[in-house]
């Protein structure tokens, strides 16, 4: 903030006001600062979020695919050894 040398107003006051705008312009700096962290943080974590989404998605198809050939195979065996194990009646 730029400061009226010519004014003639130097007093002890005078330097504790300037003191206390320049650290509220710290302060305002640094608030800045923490906002574009804080966004940045919320930004990752909605596309990380989006991410272990669909890897959960992708997972829990490839469990569903997985289970119902896994039962489509037990099928095919009990019925392969039905037939195998099956005794031929002539009359």
């Amino acid at each position: 903030m730029p400061r009226p040398e010519d004014e003639g107003e130097n007093g002890p006051e005078t330097k504790r006001a300037y003191m206390l705008v320049d650290r509220a312009v710290k302060i305002h700096e640094d608030w800045s600062v923490m906002l574009d962290h804080l966004d940045y943080a919320h930004n990752r974590e909605a596309m990380y979020e989006d991410l272990a989404s669909s890897i959960l998605h992708r997972l829990a198809k490839w469990t569903y695919i997985e289970a119902f050939l896994v039962v489509g195979m037990a099928t095919g065996q009990v019925m392969y050894w039905k037939k195998f194990f099956e005794t031929k009646r002539y009359l």
